[in-house]
């Protein structure tokens, strides 16, 4: 059987592009000076994707979508200027429609509740509405909200890092 992974480790790969490989499961692309990477526009078979220790530039990042995802750790390495951001526990298939039993089992398995709890003290919410319902809302407001907590944790990070420069 075919092994539809890609692992490059170590090379001068700065620009990569994927757009044609819409059958890719897993990528991982380290410690390659990789600046630029296009991804195919439809891959519903990826699974894992790990670009650390490259020199990517997320400035023009626009809509970014964890919901339902393992991805629990990171929020300091998120661009500011995001227009859509969501990451909550609620599963969607590609067309935006939400699963029934197999949203169960995916929120079961999803750590995108740890993004949540590590911006949930930067984050004001209104009455009655739960942090579920910030996180995957797709509202100008409501993202221009998530963004400036994003702002806020980043900062309070910094903040952390000059209080304590011997912290491991």
């Amino acid at each position: 059987m075919l092994e539809k992974k890609l692992v490059i480790e170590k090379q001068a790969v700065i620009n990569l592009n994927l757009a044609n490989c819409s059958q890719l499961k897993h990528l991982r692309i380290t410690n390659c000076f990789l600046e630029n990477i296009t991804l195919p526009e439809q891959a519903p078979q990826l699974e894992y994707i790990d670009l650390s220790d490259n020199d990517l530039n997320l400035s023009k990042l626009q809509v970014l979508d964890i919901n339902a995802t393992n991805i629990d750790s990171g929020c300091e390495y998120l661009p500011t200027n995001l227009l859509s951001f969501t990451f909550g526990s609620k599963g969607k298939d590609q067309d935006g429609r939400q699963h029934g039993r197999y949203q169960v089992e995916r929120v079961k398995r999803a750590r995108v509740n740890e993004v949540k709890d590590k911006l949930a003290p930067f984050l004001a919410l209104k009455e009655g509405e739960t942090m579920e319902d910030l996180a995957v809302s797709e509202n100008w407001a409501d993202n221009q909200r998530k963004m400036e907590a994003v702002r806020r944790f980043k900062q309070n990070q910094v903040s952390q890092i000059q209080v304590n420069p011997n912290r491991n």
